[in-house]
């Protein structure tokens, strides 16, 4: 990792020297700006990330050793992950990944890559519930119960069959979005609307998510939900069905452990 801090900066008249960066990306939007008040700080002794015009995080001169990062938004949940910085290490074997052993490889949320010899992490935010998505979004609402009826906070909820998932709050509230949709009429498998062409069908002319736990037709608009724990993780909810999501609405849906 030898390579890792070469690159330095002024600010002011003082000379820094780059040790990481941190990018933190909105999840349903990762091209528009971070909403609300946010704070990149490392937990051991509050330390800020320098902030940037681009909105990268930098910290500089920092020793080798484990730091773990802490960013907070009244808007995104709170995430944390631990950064490995060893300047003194052999370099990693030629097909290892560019940041091996810096960052946890397996956190979906987090992307890690060297560039001009310094360690890039970006950082996918998960929005709450109370972010301020548009009003024609497709989102799922809800809470989360445990086995004695009270809401369950941390608990990651999840759409069967596919990789969307969010935290539970604080207060045990959820939302799922759901972006990019796409139709194509002649190609309805690769397609995430289903359209209603059934005269007889009272949502006749309606367009609805297409569930996504079963791929072959006929297709089905069914959603189906479960939670998982974060204390936990092999203590998984039954799973909930949802009817029905139509595009651009919201809907509701509950999840009892019990």
């Amino acid at each position: 990792m030898r390579e890792i801090t070469k690159q330095r900066f002024f600010l002011g008249r003082k000379l820094f020297r780059a040790s990481f960066t941190v990018f933190p990306q909105d999840r349903f939007n990762p091209q528009s700006r971070l909403r609300g008040n946010l704070k990149v700080i490392l937990e051991q002794d509050q330390k800020q990330g320098i902030p940037n015009l681009s909105g990268y995080y930098n910290f500089t001169d920092m020793p080798d050793r484990s730091y773990t990062v802490c960013i907070e938004s009244e808007f995104y949940h709170r995430k944390k992950f631990t950064v490995h910085l060893d300047r003194d290490s052999s370099p990693p074997p030629s097909n290892s990944p560019p940041c091996a052993g810096v960052v946890d490889q397996s956190d979906k949320d987090l992307e890690c890559r060297i560039y001009k010899g310094v360690v890039v992490i970006t950082v996918h935010l998960q929005p709450k519930p109370n972010y301020p998505f548009p009003s024609a979004t497709s989102l799922i609402r809800g809470m989360v119960f445990d086995k004695n009826n009270n809401p369950l906070p941390a608990a990651k909820v999840q759409v069967v069959g596919s990789e969307l998932e969010n935290l539970t709050t604080e207060k045990g509230e959820y939302v799922l979005f759901f972006t990019n949709l796409k139709y194509d009429p002649e190609n309805p498998k690769n397609s995430d609307i289903i359209v209603v062409d059934d005269q007889n069908d009272p949502d006749f002319g309606k367009r609805f998510v297409k569930g996504p736990a079963d791929n072959s037709p006929p297709f089905s608009r069914a959603i189906r939900l479960r939670a998982v724990s974060d204390s936990s993780p092999l203590d998984i909810s039954p799973e909930v069905l949802l009817a029905g999501l139509e595009e651009g609405t919201t809907a509701s849906k509950d999840i009892f452990y019990s």
